[in-house]
């Protein structure tokens, strides 16, 4: 029988993609009936905690704009910075 324990300490010290998968994946189980039982109950898994996000400076921008050598590219993220100001 399978213990808890390890995949406790792995939702604890993973980041927020290894604690959903590892959630999809015992649902998964479960439903396929791979699982008689969940190893983790939904109140044992922790809680997703998902850090602040925030976009590119424009000083971030101009250094990403400045080392693209692909043009194709580079034209796609001088777009992209005129939508940002054009909505």
């Amino acid at each position: 029988m399978a213990t808890p324990g390890p995949c406790l300490r792995t939702d604890s010290q993973g980041t927020v993609s290894t604690n959903v998968y590892l959630r999809r994946i015992q649902n998964f189980a479960l439903d396929m009936g791979w699982l008689r039982w969940p190893i983790l109950r939904k109140k044992q898994f922790p809680k997703v905690k998902f850090k602040p996000k925030r976009g590119i400076t424009e000083c971030e921008h101009r250094r990403i704009i400045g080392r693209e050598i692909n043009p194709e590219r580079r034209d796609f993220y001088e777009l992209c910075r005129a939508a940002k100001y054009a909505g």
